[in-house]
């Protein structure tokens, strides 16, 4: 038997998943906190049977963040004056890399508060750890531990949760996508040579 159960999810993919985790050695998964949203995204999807959609907004999104960086690199660079590339090219990165790292601290931050707000703990016949409102993966353990009826009713709250707290993330994105280009759109309209 694994080391390592999942969320009682009897799809195909479990297997595949289980012994990835157990061949990159993971002795305790509830360690593991953060993971890529296009993961979670790609994987609750598979999950709930709707891959086929979910892959092509994910494919989407990447074609548009693809060329958007394309695009936005090529301006810096061809902004700058060549005897300043390499500075330029320095300060692009440095961009780029602070971007993404503000993004997943912030986002990490509102779906983790998310997560814990929305979720509606079942009654259990039994107090509840207060981790099951740090992550879904604690509420799975907790789950597992539980009668079946109590541990389904936890893993339902739990996922509806995640759920909820995902979708609050990819609308958060949204609106700073639209305020983003609304910001850019005004500063196109003023004058910034100093």
């Amino acid at each position: 038997e694994s080391r390592w159960r999942g969320a009682g999810c009897c799809n195909d993919f479990s297997i595949g998943i289980e012994k990835v985790i157990d061949g990159i050695h993971i002795d305790d998964p509830s360690a593991i906190k953060m993971v890529s949203v296009s993961t979670t995204l790609a994987t609750n999807a598979i999950a709930e049977g709707k891959g086929k959609r979910v892959a092509l907004l994910l494919i989407g999104i990447g074609l548009g963040i693809g060329a958007s960086v394309t695009f936005a690199s090529s301006t810096i660079m061809n902004a700058a004056p060549p005897e300043r590339g390499g500075m330029a090219a320095s300060i692009e990165e440095v961009g780029f890399e602070l971007g993404n790292s503000l993004g997943v601290a912030v986002f990490g931050s509102v779906m983790t508060a998310a997560y814990a707000m929305s979720l509606v703990l079942p009654e259990v016949g039994g107090d509840l750890p207060a981790t099951v409102r740090d992550s879904l993966d604690e509420a799975l353990l907790v789950a597992d531990s539980l009668r079946p009826e109590a541990g389904a009713a936890l893993r339902d709250a739990g996922r509806a949760a995640f759920s909820g707290a995902l979708q609050a993330v990819l609308i958060g994105i949204g609106l700073l996508w639209f305020a983003t280009g609304a910001l850019q759109g005004a500063l196109l309209k003023i004058d910034l040579s100093w």
